[in-house]
């Protein structure tokens, strides 16, 4: 579609701005607008490219108004300015926040280094290690009794609950063994399927690991046939 076949207004090949800038003549219609483009795809159903193309504008000529023009170039190269002079960031910081982290670092080192060390007895064993000044009042473990009193707390809550929920005792039924007969003790609410005494599950249990593998190696071994 050539510009001669178009109802135009204005001149092939230019465009027509209007005397302030605040916009620009549309060749169809003679209207002006500010984003000539929009206007042209919205009211008439054409691409930027092709309005350009229709009458004889040059493939990168804009189709806004003049000041809009100045301002978008305006923002743009306050855009790549910013984007220019943006100062480089450390990955640890600042010089001066990791100088004043690496005072405040020292400080602490220093304060822990400057707490006064004595020499205690554990409590449990009797072992003489350092400790803190500050922990003359209360009881001192080495590393051993520590953990075995932190064992010893946990034994002592666990004899409490069971102390404060004791379990009510379930009724039992004697049955036999399905493969040896030998007489084991189930509880009364048990289910209805096979009983095996100890040594006879764990049979079971290897005979059963034994017969998944043979399955497993015949699969394998019919695979690499195919």
């Amino acid at each position: 579609m050539s510009g001669e076949e178009l109802p135009t207004y204005g001149r092939i090949g230019a465009l027509e701005h209007q005397p302030d800038g605040s916009g620009v003549q549309c060749h169809l219609c003679g209207r002006s607008f500010i984003h000539l483009g929009v206007h042209a795809r919205h009211g008439h159903g054409m691409t930027a490219h092709e309005y350009r193309e229709a009458f004889g504008l040059n493939r990168r000529t804009a189709l806004t108004s003049i000041i809009q023009s100045a301002l978008l170039r305006r923002r743009a190269l306050a855009q790549d300015a910013a984007r220019r002079i943006q100062p480089y960031r450390h990955p640890g910081g600042s010089a001066p926040g990791r100088q004043v982290r690496a005072q405040a670092r020292e400080r602490s080192a220093g304060a822990i280094r400057q707490v006064p060390r004595i020499t205690v007895a554990c409590v449990g064993c009797g072992t003489s290690m350092e400790a803190a000044f500050n922990r003359r009042s209360r009881p001192t473990y080495c590393p051993a009794c520590q953990v075995e009193q932190q064992r010893s707390h946990v034994n002592k809550d666990n004899a409490r609950y069971r102390a404060s929920h004791p379990r009510t005792p379930q009724p039992a039924r004697e049955v036999a063994c399905v493969r040896c007969r030998a007489a084991i003790i189930i509880p009364q609410s048990g289910t209805g399927s096979p009983m095996y005494c100890p040594a006879c599950r764990a049979d079971k249990h290897r005979e059963r690991s034994r017969l998944s593998a043979a399955r497993r190696r015949a699969r394998l071994a019919a695979s690499r046939q195919s």
